[in-house]
């Protein structure tokens, strides 16, 4: 029988779509046997709001405002720790 495996690749920020695409088959080449066959796909590029890409990357990448510190408050504390 013969299957089919397909994998979902986000990343995070401006990234050159070639560079990227031309990494991902590198890595393929080296880990797979050489009768594997295998396509990359690239499915366009997201634009997200400052607001949308902060949940975005919580729920994609798991990393939540208060562990990036770039949350609402965030430069508030800065001020307030800076003036200590």
């Amino acid at each position: 029988m013969r299957a089919t495996t397909t994998f979902e690749v986000t990343v995070e920020g401006a990234q050159d779509v070639q560079v990227l695409k031309l990494a991902l088959e590198d890595a393929m080449f080296e880990a797979l046997p050489e009768t594997t066959l295998f396509n990359i796909l690239y499915r366009g590029t997201k634009r997200y709001s400052e607001q949308g890409g902060k949940v975005a990357r919580k729920r994609i990448f798991g990393v939540s405002v208060q562990q990036a510190g770039d949350g609402a408050n965030a430069n508030k504390q800065q001020e307030e720790e800076t003036v200590a």
